[in-house]
């Protein structure tokens, strides 16, 4: 069985009943962690909150591959055209 390690960054969509921050569904997914991490970096200056996490994708072909990986032509930031701190 194939792996690949994922790099998936969340941004903050909301507030549960207890307060607590909700993430929806991952804007990007990277092989790199540094790719990751230098997204998070950007959409936080924007006033965005955003967290990274590590996880492992099982048996992707090469067409799936290069669907759920990002790359830096198809960053999600740049279609986020949304208000910074309004929910997704």
């Amino acid at each position: 069985m194939s792996q690949e390690t994922s790099y998936d960054v969340y941004v903050k969509g909301g507030v549960d009943k207890l307060g607590r921050d909700e993430f929806g569904h991952a804007v990007a997914h990277f092989m790199d962690r540094n790719n990751a991490v230098a997204l998070k970096r950007r959409l936080e200056a924007r006033g965005e909150r955003v967290h990274v996490e590590r996880g492992t994708v099982y048996d992707l072909s090469e067409r799936e591959k290069e669907a759920w990986f990002s790359d830096y032509s198809r960053i999600p930031e740049f279609e986020l055209t949304r208000p910074p701190g309004e929910a997704i």
